[in-house]
């Protein structure tokens, strides 16, 4: 299910400088026990929150604090019978140390799902009956989330919502779900979210979503929402039939009204 043992930061002569893996102790059959960090898709230092040059943004080397994504075991009735891999994360100060941690399971409730996808996902939560680790469970990736991101300086916060707190924090998953979590409360404060009906249509069909992050201050469009639609489908999508596409793309909208401002797909290339 795609954890790994730790995530660490070398110098360029190989050095450790910096590491985290005492997310939870690991006991798999079989294997010698050990700390992991479990983590899985996406990281973020402190300082940016793209990955990519902005200005005055720049990704801390020798301080600051780090955003983790990783998994978590769960048994969550409400979700499914079956055993699930729920997300957490993690924000980890510069010793290596927990501070902060949000998990999606503690939410499930605040996402909406229609009472036909809540059936479909108790049925089969995206169940993974495979595994690497003999006689370890096959686990339900119930929401596999793809990617998070600090939302940082922005106009919406400026002109006095809320819900775009520069320390708040923006994922998605793959049930299609782009939503933000409030940073003080762990609550949900915005999303956007199948069946995609009112403004939330205005950006439908969109599947297997990635990157989603809110362009910084000083870039074009910035206050806005990029996302890349890498188009199929996900596996345990409760929306497949309706949201299907066989083409990636990537879309800028405007996280407000949600219009889109701008698109650029494969398809028409």
């Amino acid at each position: 299910l795609q954890d790994q043992l730790d995530l660490i930061q070398v110098d360029w002569s190989g050095n450790v400088v910096w590491e985290f893996n005492k997310a939870e102790f690991i006991e798999d059959p079989g294997q010698k026990p050990q700390w992991m960090a479990r983590q899985h898709h996406d990281f973020q230092r402190e300082g940016s929150t793209t990955g990519y040059y902005a200005p005055g943004m720049e990704p801390r080397i020798d301080s600051g604090n780090t955003l983790i994504l990783c998994h978590r075991d769960a048994h969550v009735p409400y979700i499914s019978d079956k055993p699930l891999v729920d997300d957490v994360i993690y924000e980890v100060n510069w010793e290596g140390e927990i501070i902060w941690e949000w998990q999606c399971s503690d939410h499930v409730e605040e996402f909406g799902f229609s009472e036909e996808a809540r059936n479909a996902m108790s049925r089969c939560p995206n169940y993974r009956g495979g595994t690497l680790i003999e006689n370890a469970p096959a686990l339900g990736d119930w929401m596999h989330i793809n990617s998070m991101s600090v939302l940082g300086p922005n106009k919406w916060y400026d002109a006095g919502d809320e819900r775009f707190h520069p320390d708040n924090i923006i994922t998605d998953d793959g049930q299609e779900v782009i939503y933000i979590i409030d940073h003080k409360t762990g609550n949900i404060v915005w999303q956007v979210a199948p069946p995609f009906v009112g403004a939330d249509a205005q950006l439908a069909p969109i599947t297997g979503v990635h990157g989603t992050h809110m362009i910084p201050r000083g870039l074009p469009g910035e206050g806005n929402i990029l996302i890349f639609d890498n188009g199929g489908t996900m596996p345990g999508d409760l929306y497949a039939d309706s949201q299907a596409h066989a083409w990636s793309r990537i879309i800028e909208f405007n996280p407000v009204d949600k219009t889109r401002v701008w698109e650029y797909s494969a398809a028409s290339m």
